[in-house]
């Protein structure tokens, strides 16, 4: 047997060869600049084709052909060229979340891209690489520089730098782990990067848990080649236990779950492990659809082909038949839609629907790769939801003209009863308005409010039973008047006794008159008081009538209250025995009807019909 050499792996020199597809692609364009989604398509059009196998396998590609061909047969059963752009999309949006998503499509080919940016944004590597001691920070500045170098391609002068920093901190998984690449994709030395990359593991185990799974697979990629190239099945399993150990470090690791798939189809050559292997590739590619496609072509899984495409036919079939019920089942629904709707807008949207729908039937008919499928069922899924909402709305609109037009005289009722109801508690408060106005109006005329600053000694007269004073001018008014009256009544009298009595009484009259004219000063007085006396009974009486009512008013307090409250559970019970709904939607739709909120009264009916 010959001596172990990396280079004379296909699988070794499709991950080489692909790597440089990936540094060509990044090489000729700004890679920080431009979207993902474009360099992923780049990467699948480039690697997913005969002139790529051809490329690498060299002499070796004859002897290859029939696994070639199958697997190109079985990725292009499950996707096209011209597709590439929509898997890019979905794997970008995940790149976006988390860098190591490279691993989808890149397998090993990524690592220094991925291992560069986890330098820069990992928290622990990041603490770890700020260390202060003076040989640290020398390490880092050297470190620095040789990872700068390293990414221009200088790679031997990139090595010195990072073994002088090597030298002056021995335990920097970081170095070790970019030694080991260096060793692995450059001088395919596996004795070396084995080395190195098991150096990193050790010194990476409680700092950087990801950093510490990427070396065990690296290590085990490496224990696995040689157990191909030896036939040893020890060593097989001594990779299996590696990836397994790398997943028990980081069981989130995209790069260890695909490295154990890996493992898995290698103890294929060896013991009967298919099932093994086929479970945990279903679970594997059940969570990761696109780790399916990669490992179609990836020589890998050459001891498990078998498997892999039994597991793709499955995959597809099993979607074509889905595919084809969700057909019938978008157009049984397309059928059920009436042909008369309520809004114009659905009926306009069902237009697009039919015209989507009709444009799906067509595409299924000439595509069915499984990756067309995937997007047909997409698309359909859209056009039920759509239809769904059309359904609804549609349903919605007649509950609620429905309920409209019940409500519509139900209001009517409601002001009526309520108005019933509340009769009484109302006749109480206009008769108390008028009181009040009439009470306003007597004290305004003849009082004004007694303020406390005001002297208590003023000269103007103080009703202090009822907290006035009375106007002087009113009062003075009121005296001219009163005595007015009293003394022409008197005049009248005696005239009138004169004229009866003829010349006899002229005396008494003179006399009589005299006496008149004498009291009228007094009669001011007395009337003005007598007139007051008679305003102020008027005013008590005004006040006992007021407070009779605003007693009864305090008492029937709650009346307005308790009146809407009965009057609307009357008329929610009513509309809840109409329409057989709850009683809080009933009350719902009442309150919305008397607002006049024939929003809201649609939300209610669109929830209604959504539950139904």
């Amino acid at each position: 047997m010959s001596e172990f050499c990396l280079k004379n792996m296909l699988e070794y020199r499709q991950i080489i060869y692909k790597r440089s597809v990936i540094y060509a692609i990044i090489s000729r364009l700004n890679y920080f600049e431009r979207p993902y989604t474009g360099i992923i398509a780049d990467i699948f059009n480039e690697t997913a084709g005969e002139h790529f196998y051809k490329s690498y396998c060299g002499n070796d590609y004859l002897g290859n052909l029939d696994k070639i061909s199958r697997r190109l047969s079985i990725f292009w059963s499950l996707t096209r060229s011209n597709l590439f752009k929509s898997i890019a999309t979905e794997i970008n949006s995940k790149i976006e979340k988390n860098y190591d998503n490279f691993f989808l499509i890149a397998n090993y080919s990524f690592t220094e891209y991925i291992f560069w940016h986890r330098c820069e944004t990992d928290p622990e590597i990041l603490k770890y690489r700020s260390q202060d001691s003076v040989e640290a920070l020398t390490a880092s500045v050297l470190r620095k520089k040789a990872e700068e170098t390293y990414k221009k391609g200088h790679f031997e002068a990139a090595i010195d730098g990072f073994k002088q920093a090597l030298e002056l901190t021995p335990e920097d998984f970081t170095i070790l782990f970019q030694l080991g690449m260096y060793y692995f994709f450059e001088k395919a030395d596996h004795i070396k990067a084995a080395d190195c990359f098991a150096r990193c593991a050790k010194h990476a185990r409680g700092i950087s848990a990801r950093m510490e799974s990427m070396a065990c697979c690296f290590a085990a990629l490496i224990t696995r080649l040689k157990a191909l190239h030896r036939g040893d099945a020890g060593l097989a399993r001594d990779a299996l236990l590696v990836c397994e150990n790398a997943l028990k470090i980081d069981p989130d690791m995209l790069m260890a779950r695909y490295a154990f798939l890996q493992s898995l189809a290698c103890m294929c050559a060896f013991e009967n492990r298919r099932d093994e292997f086929a479970k945990n590739a279903q679970a594997l590619f059940d969570s990761e659809y696109n780790f399916l496609l990669q490992a179609l072509l990836d020589h890998a899984f050459d001891p498990a082909l078998d498997s892999l495409a039994s597991m793709a036919g499955s995959r597809y079939d099993r979607s074509l038949e889905t595919c084809v019920q969700k057909i019938e089942q978008t157009s049984q629904k397309i059928a059920a839609i009436p042909n008369k709707l309520e809004t114009n807008a659905d009926t306009a949207k069902v237009f697009q629907l039919q015209k989507e729908f009709k444009s799906i039937q067509e595409y299924f008919k000439k595509n069915k790769t499984f990756t067309d499928i995937e997007e047909i069922q997409k698309r359909l899924e859209k056009v039920r939801e759509s239809i769904d909402s059309v359904m609804l709305n549609n349903q919605a609109q007649q509950k609620f003209m429905q309920f409209k037009q019940y409500c519509s005289a139900i209001t009517v009722e409601y002001g009526k009863d309520f108005g019933d109801r509340m009769k009484p508690y109302n006749d109480a408060l206009k008769k108390r308005d008028e009181i009040n106005s009439r009470l306003d109006a007597l004290i305004g005329k003849y009082f004004f409010r007694l303020q406390a600053e005001e002297n208590p000694h003023a000269s103007a007269a103080e009703d202090k039973s009822s907290g006035y004073k009375r106007i002087p001018e009113t009062e003075n008014a009121v005296k001219s008047r009163s005595a007015m009256i009293i003394f022409s009544s008197l005049e009248a009298v005696i005239a009138l006794s004169w004229l009866i009595f003829g010349l006899i009484g002229f005396v008494n009259f003179v006399m009589t008159t005299v006496i008149n004219i004498c009291l009228a000063p007094a009669y001011r007085a007395l009337s003005a008081e007598i007139f007051y006396f008679l305003t102020q009974l008027q005013i008590d009486e005004l006040k006992r009538e007021l407070s009779k009512i605003e007693l009864k008013l305090n008492l029937s307090n709650n009346m307005p209250g308790e009146a809407e409250l009965s009057a609307r559970e009357k008329y929610a019970k009513q509309i809840a025995a109409e329409f057989s709904i709850s009683h809080i939607d009933a009350r719902n739709i009442l309150e919305s009807a008397l607002a006049g909120d024939f929003e809201k009264m649609k939300s209610i009916a669109r929830t209604l019909c959504r539950r139904a």
